[in-house]
Formats: C-alpha cells, structure tokens, sequence
C-alpha cells in the first residue's frame, strides 16, 4: 500500500475497530485493531527510511536499488585531461553513453556520461580524442 494511502487509512482502521468494540463486535474490532497496528509499524518504518534518505540520498538503504555502482570517486580521480576514450573506458570498467557530438571548424567534440543507480554520475568532454574537461555529481 502506498506510504501516503497507509497515513490516512490507517487511523480510519483503528476508528472503526473501536467503533466495531463499543457495539459488541469483538472479533470485527479486534481485526480493525490489528490492521492499525501493522499499518503504523509500517508507516513508522518507511518515514525512519524516507528520514535516512533525505540526510544522506548516496548512501545504500533499503528504498532503492543497491546495484554496485558503474563509477566510482576513485574512477573520477584517476582520470586525466589528455586521456582518450578507450582509456577513460578501461578506468570504468564500461562505455559511456553518448550525450552529443558536434563536428564544428576542424573540431570534433564529443561528450559521455556514466550514471550510477543512485543517481550519482560523471560526464566527460573528448575534443579531438583528447578529454578536455570532466564533472561528477555525488560520486562515492
């Protein structure tokens, strides 16, 4: 059940298990009871994870995916301008995807991007084979 479904029903279980006691219906509000119970275990679990992940949105946690990343800090920091493709390729272990390519007065410049699950990245710019210049976001 979604997270913000399980806010609003689960007060309404509780209400109507206690309605369901006060006319004599035991089991009926005993199962309204219970049903409350394990939404708000529920609710509680998934805000203290929602919590974790607002303070810190790289680290592993039980919400998202936890695939290895395809790069790393490390990766970033032995990268260097000069390098070609298939060297930046090697260091990461996988190909970039290619986000444009222009071909602009004798000047070939292409750029890559790696993303990881989490949302972390890093970009590169080839000019002429030769990496220009690199950015990351959020790299571990």
């Amino acid at each position: 059940m979604p997270y913000f479904a399980a806010v609003f029903l689960v007060p309404a279980a509780l209400v109507c298990g206690l309605i369901a006691f006060k006319q004599g219906r035991k089991g009926l509000g005993g199962i309204g009871v219970l049903l409350a119970a394990i939404g708000l275990v529920g609710i509680i679990y998934v805000s203290q994870e929602i919590n974790r992940v607002l303070k810190d949105p790289f680290a592993p946690n039980s919400l998202g995916a936890s695939e290895p990343p395809v790069v790393t800090l490390a990766d970033y920091e032995q990268i260097l301008e000069g390098m070609t493709y298939e060297q930046v390729r090697t260091i990461i272990g996988a190909s970039g995807e290619e986000l444009s390519r222009s071909d602009l007065g004798g000047y070939m410049t292409v750029m890559y991007s790696w993303s990881n699950g989490n949302g972390s990245n890093m970009s590169v710019m080839f000019q002429n084979g030769a990496l220009l210049n690199k950015a990351q976001f959020g790299l571990r």
